[in-house]
């Protein structure tokens, strides 16, 4: 799957199951591609998944990204349990990275990706999930850093790719308003938005209608902020406990 945001122009070149690659037109005119990719499970078949990728380096010139599930390690030291990955398996990856003129953009600790969930020695951790990009694109950024998330209901951790953004004129923000489900178990959620919309009359107009959203949205933060505290500190701290025990199955080597 991908997303864009809306100020963005997203041309979309090619895609298969393994793969979705796209030029990417900021706002400035810089032009760069980004490609998602999906190294084959089976590795019997992922010689196709390398071909595949040397076929993209050849697209075009324009500085390149690309990122997902490879399927494969670049190194030894990127497992934890299980049998000893492939040898060629892993030159066959690390030529096609080479060939492409890519380099790996790295990863934050803990470096494991992707996790069988399975109990003590039965347990496998790899690094499967990564970027890569070319000199071009590298050059193009002042700042760039990829991190590893949770893994919440996945057994692969997220990616997240941040670079600093293209300078150009100020655009003020709107605080964003995430309705949160779980509000609807409350018992006194009701009275809130029923009070926050009598506020503003009912007058019909257009105008008036936003000024509804707008006010109702606003004691809804305001009420979940009263009534659930630093909730986001919570998960912040939960989150945290986490990963120091992913962290410590790491050294363990367990579950």
């Amino acid at each position: 799957m991908l997303l864009w945001r809306k100020d963005l122009m997203v041309s979309i070149l090619s895609f298969s199951e393994g793969h979705i690659d796209d030029i990417i037109l900021m706002e400035d005119g810089f032009q760069w591609r980004f490609s998602g990719f999906y190294g084959d499970p089976s590795p019997g078949k992922r010689v196709f998944s390398w071909s595949l990728l040397r076929r993209l380096r050849v697209t075009d010139s324009l500085p390149w990204v690309c990122g997902g599930d490879f399927n494969e390690l670049l190194c030894s030291n990127e497992k934890l349990g299980g049998l000893e990955k492939s040898i060629s398996g892993m030159i066959r990856f690390r030529q096609v990275i080479d060939d492409c003129d890519l380099f790996d953009l790295g990863c934050s600790s803990p470096r494991l990706t992707w996790n069988n969930r399975r109990d003590g020695v039965g347990n496998v951790q790899e690094r499967l999930d990564r970027f890569f990009a070319d000199n071009r694109w590298r050059d193009r950024f002042g700042y760039i850093k990829v991190e590893q998330l949770g893994f919440n209901s996945s057994d692969h951790r997220p990616i997240l790719l941040t670079f600093k953004q293209f300078s150009g004129p100020h655009r003020s923000r709107i605080e964003s308003f995430r309705f949160e489900p779980f509000w609807l178990k409350e018992s006194d959620f009701a009275s809130v938005v029923e009070n926050s919309w009598k506020d503003y009359g009912s007058s019909g107009l257009v105008d008036d209608f936003n000024k509804k959203l707008s006010w109702c949205a606003s004691r809804l933060r305001g009420w979940s902020n009263v009534r659930f505290k630093n909730l986001s500190n919570q998960i912040s701290v939960k989150n945290r406990e986490i990963e120091k025990l992913y962290q410590s199955c790491d050294r363990a080597g367990v579950v």
